[in-house]
């Protein structure tokens, strides 16, 4: 853990949140040097760095460790990963990508929380909350992701949500981040895959892969994106075996 969070106000900003005591910038957990020793540690013996960064602060410590990292001791067996980046500038974006660094973002905060998040950021950041269409666009590595149980988990909740990233109140909550259905797909099963390191395991209906998939009432391609949540699953398979058949309607 770098920082703090969003909501709290406690995330590591460069500039202070819009909510809350003035001048606040967040803070991180502890003294910069010490999470950055304890990274480089953990590089140097093998391990990919999963490290949950909210503020744009804390989202650059993570990118100048994992730069310092990589031209150390190599690429690790896993992609290393930013754990929300609630809060990520363009150049950061990037540089993510240039580095080969996941960012695993949570737009499907927006239907619960995304009030609270425009609150604390202040409209001129508001494009850069939980960013995805940008991070897709310039060829990061992202992940579907919920950060259950802080919000719904659910896949077709959470990939309606970054297809509308619509708040309770019916904003918007950065537009241009918007997805498409399918991107919002591709997530959730390549880009997942990618992320932890096994696209040549699973991620794809392809022969030699895991066999984990779900079955859908309707072509989840050809929904709109609001209805996206209402399809029905009838059937949930893993490594080739129905775990969750839906009972058989009557006739």
């Amino acid at each position: 853990f770098l920082d703090g969070s969003m909501l709290a106000w406690t995330g590591a900003v460069s500039e202070p949140f819009s909510a809350g005591p003035p001048e606040n910038f967040g803070y991180f957990q502890a003294p910069e040097d010490e999470l950055r020793t304890t990274m480089l540690e953990a590089a140097a013996g093998g391990w990919a760095v999963a490290a949950h960064a909210i503020g744009d602060r804390a989202v650059s410590l993570a990118l100048d460790t994992f730069e310092e990292a990589i031209a150390r001791f190599g690429n690790p067996v896993m992609p290393h990963r930013i754990e929300h980046g609630g809060v990520v500038t363009d150049e950061q974006v990037q540089r993510a990508a240039r580095l080969g660094v996941a960012i695993v973002t949570q737009p499907g905060f927006m239907p619960e929380l995304g009030v609270q998040m425009r609150e604390a950021v202040g409209p001129t950041r508001e494009e850069s909350i939980h960013r995805h269409r940008s991070l897709i666009d310039a060829g990061v590595l992202c992940a579907g992701s919920s950060d259950r149980p802080v919000a719904n988990g659910a896949p077709l909740h959470v990939m309606q949500a970054m297809t509308e990233r619509t708040d309770a109140s019916g904003a918007v909550v950065g537009p241009d981040e918007r997805v498409s259905i399918e991107q919002a797909l591709w997530s959730y099963t390549v880009g997942s895959a990618q992320t932890a390191g096994q696209s040549s395991l699973k991620g794809q209906l392809r022969e030699g892969m895991v066999a984990d998939y779900v079955v859908l009432e309707s072509d989840l391609l050809h929904e709109s994106a609001s209805d996206i949540n209402e399809i029905p699953i009838l059937d949930t398979v893993v490594a080739g075996e129905s775990v969750l058949a839906a009972p058989t309607k009557q006739t």
